[in-house]
């Protein structure tokens, strides 16, 4: 079995028992045969791929991967690697003689790149043949892979454009002169309009808190079981943490489920981390634009001095009609940091300083205000001889 002649170059590796300890954990808690196989194979070709990536420099997170969720893994097949900073890598286990493979319909357009590994009939060993940075339809044949000598180009190329996308949002210097005033209350109270506000963008990628809570055994890939199995949790958990985790569960099963909806306005009004109730209020945002206890997060990237960084923030509503407002100042991507004497500084109406952070020791700066409607307030980001200064009516 090969690929087409054009693609020279492969990787051999060699599946070590650490590999086959990972498969047998994971396949065992599947009781179907072709389940248990499905899976163990998956889970064979992660590891090579894994192991391959970290030889051309390129960091994983293996427990961030979907296939790793026990519900997920019995409901589709999906065989995912996070490779940090860039995406999701699907990889593909060839196990059979044909010169095609049949393509999972759940992972077909969802991957930043597609890695094909050959099993050996003993499993001792994968050998990577080739790879697809994009696949829509749901036969590929072994001919048409790119060769895998390509592979570290295509990730070092995307890399450069994921950053470059965000960085080009805005590169010049935002000056109080030229800074227009923006009405948060319009953020909740419309459609947001990309670059509408001076640049400012909304924050489409998911900020939710994985909760690492181990699932109950679920046997079945049965899709109204599962939506059943998360029904009864939701009814039942107690935990402000866990009835969100089952709730963006039942969401991407069953989108914009009522009980979803009125267990997010649970959460809302119940939970005692802010975080929790800000995860909530996104989803909820994201579920029912109408609802007034939603949230909606929007940034922009600046550049201050020579540090260009992604000004965040995220306005709700709670229940008593106050609104919340997150305000924070992060790197454009996680292999970059925020400058050690960089300062976030906010400022009420009278232009007197309220709160500040200058820690950016965690990596990030952040801080939280509430206000009532009409209200004003600025944001001023300090570098040393620099400063940009944003103003923003509640």
């Amino acid at each position: 079995m090969m690929a087409n002649e054009q693609t020279n170059y492969t990787h051999s590796v060699s599946l070590a028992l650490t590999a086959h300890r990972k498969a047998e954990r994971q396949a065992s808690q599947h009781r179907q045969t072709a389940k248990y196989r499905q899976v163990y194979n998956n889970v064979l070709a992660r590891s090579a791929v894994d192991f391959y990536l970290q030889i051309i420099g390129i960091q994983t997170n293996w427990e961030e991967s979907e296939s790793n969720d026990k519900m997920w893994r019995s409901l589709l097949n999906i065989s995912d690697l996070v490779a940090v900073d860039l995406g999701r890598i699907e990889c593909i286990p060839i196990v059979t003689s044909l010169d095609y493979i049949e393509i999972p319909p759940e992972v077909i357009g969802e991957r930043i790149a597609y890695v094909f590994v050959e099993l050996e009939s003993s499993l001792r060993e994968g050998n990577i043949i080739g790879f697809m940075p994009e696949i829509l339809r749901d036969r590929v044949y072994l001919e048409e892979l790119v060769s895998l000598d390509d592979f570290p180009i295509y990730l070092d190329k995307f890399r450069q454009m994921r950053v470059t996308n965000i960085i080009n949002f805005n590169r010049k210097i935002v000056t109080e002169t030229n800074t227009k005033i923006i009405y948060l209350t319009q953020w909740l109270q419309k459609s947001f309009i990309a670059g509408e506000d001076n640049s400012w963008i909304p924050e489409l990628e998911s900020a939710f808190r994985r909760v690492r809570e181990i699932s109950p055994s679920i046997v079945t890939q049965s899709s109204e079981v599962l939506q059943q199995f998360l029904l009864n949790e939701i009814n039942t958990c107690r935990s402000t943490n866990s009835l969100l985790e089952y709730s963006q569960r039942l969401h991407k099963i069953s989108p914009r489920h009522p009980q979803v909806i009125a267990s997010l306005i649970t959460i809302i009004e119940t939970a005692v981390e802010e975080t929790v109730k800000w995860n909530a209020a996104l989803l909820l945002g994201e579920i029912d634009p109408q609802h007034f206890l939603r949230a909606i997060c929007c940034f922009k990237i600046v550049s201050i001095g020579d540090c260009t960084l992604r000004l965040r923030l995220a306005i709700r509503q709670d229940p008593n009609d106050n609104y919340i407002i997150l305000i924070g100042a992060y790197p454009v991507d996680s292999d970059r940091c925020l400058a050690s004497n960089l300062q976030l500084e906010v400022f009420n109406e009278l232009d007197n300083l309220t709160i500040l952070d200058r820690d950016t020791n965690k990596g990030y700066l952040q801080v939280q205000i509430d206000g009532s409607k009409q209200e004003q307030f600025s944001v001023k980001m300090i570098l040393r001889e620099w400063e940009i200064k944003e103003y923003f009516i509640i």
